[in-house]
């Protein structure tokens, strides 16, 4: 028993520090399980996570996916929810453990701020910033934010490791308020401030390497573009679009 954790947001606002370390550990407790049972979830999102007695419990397997069965959907299509909806699904590769590990980490953004990980907004927004890696993690712990974007990179091979993402959580949690709050001022592409005196560079992946910066170069790559979505509003959360040719972003119906 208990409320699904967007309720649980709504009454009680969004988990601190070592409340957030421990949801992390239990989700991915739970999504260890579960690919070890050879199984993909495929739907990651806040209402599908219950707030238990003993803390966060997943459900909704209504959409999973067996990591050897071939797609469960019809040819040509995806199923997903925007803004927890790993990138390289709207391009249309096949679920995998990382669009759970995707997924999880954009579930654990909402919990930490109360906002959905990529703005309020119509659908073609949320999936843009999305493919352009710009979580809102504004107001959290500099650690935390990190973390959590490094763990959403656009590109799998890009992402943290949940290990490394659970290790900046504790630390954050252990030894709270040391490295000031990160906030974003314009939405991903401008500068960055701290609080607390700290600075910080304009991206906030630092020197973390995502889709659109490498660590061997030691500087700034230009976003390979992607042309944004034609997305109209949909019935349920959870959709249907249809599967691209040559990675060109669907339409959300």
């Amino acid at each position: 028993e208990g409320p699904t954790l967007d309720s649980y947001v709504a009454d009680h606002g969004p988990l601190p520090a070592d409340q957030l370390l421990h949801a992390a550990r239990r989700l991915a407790g739970a999504l260890g399980a579960v690919h070890a049972a050879g199984v993909i979830h495929r739907d990651m999102k806040p209402n599908n996570v219950l707030m238990g007695h003993e803390g966060p419990v997943l459900i909704d397997f209504g959409i999973a996916h067996g990591l050897e069965d071939s797609r469960l959907t019809a040819t040509g299509m995806v199923i997903g929810t925007p803004g927890y909806l790993a990138p390289e699904m709207v391009t249309g590769s096949s679920p995998s453990p990382a669009t759970d590990w995707w997924g999880w980490a954009a579930v654990l953004v909402f919990a930490a701020t109360g906002r959905p990980p990529y703005v309020v907004g119509g659908y073609d927004v949320v999936i843009s910033r999305a493919m352009a890696g710009k979580a809102d993690v504004n107001g959290l712990d500099r650690r935390i934010a990190v973390a959590l974007r490094g763990a959403l990179a656009v590109r799998p091979e890009h992402r943290w490791s949940v290990e490394d993402v659970l290790a900046e959580l504790e630390n954050a949690a252990l030894y709270p308020n040391t490295e000031g709050l990160f906030y974003d001022l314009v939405g991903g592409d401008g500068p960055t401030e701290v609080l607390g005196g700290v600075s910080v560079p304009a991206s906030p992946y630092g020197d973390y390497a995502d889709e659109t910066h490498y660590r061997e170069q030691g500087q700034f790559a230009p976003a390979v573009p992607v042309p944004p979505p034609s997305i109209v509003p949909a019935q349920a959360a959870t959709m249907v679009a249809p599967v691209p040719d040559q990675g060109v972003p669907p339409t959300m119906v």
